[in-house]
């Protein structure tokens, strides 16, 4: 029990936070936990120091994620380009 008291000690550092950053880490800390594990890592990776910037980490993310679901995939070549055999390498040479 004194280790967990010890460690919650540390990371919400009472002596040098004012109440309302102790209870910003704690909202923060909740609301990153519920967030899916790819968001959590991508989020996790910006370093958020703040909720401000967590959720502007959370909103580029989804933007992103939107962005790319709209975007058209990039057209395939022809199927008579991707069919011809080439002259270079691994072709039979002929004497």
């Amino acid at each position: 029990m004194y280790d967990l008291i010890h460690l919650a000690r540390k990371w919400l550092e009472p002596d040098t936070s004012t109440p309302a950053q102790i209870l910003e880490r704690v909202v923060m800390d909740r609301y990153l936990r519920a967030l899916p594990a790819d968001l959590q890592r991508w989020v996790g990776q910006g370093d958020p120091r703040s909720a401000d910037e967590l959720v502007s980490l959370v909103e580029r993310f989804q933007a992103t994620e939107d962005y790319l679901r709209d975007v058209p995939a990039a057209p395939s070549p022809p199927r008579s380009a991707r069919s011809v055999p080439s002259a270079g390498w691994g072709s039979p040479r002929r004497s």
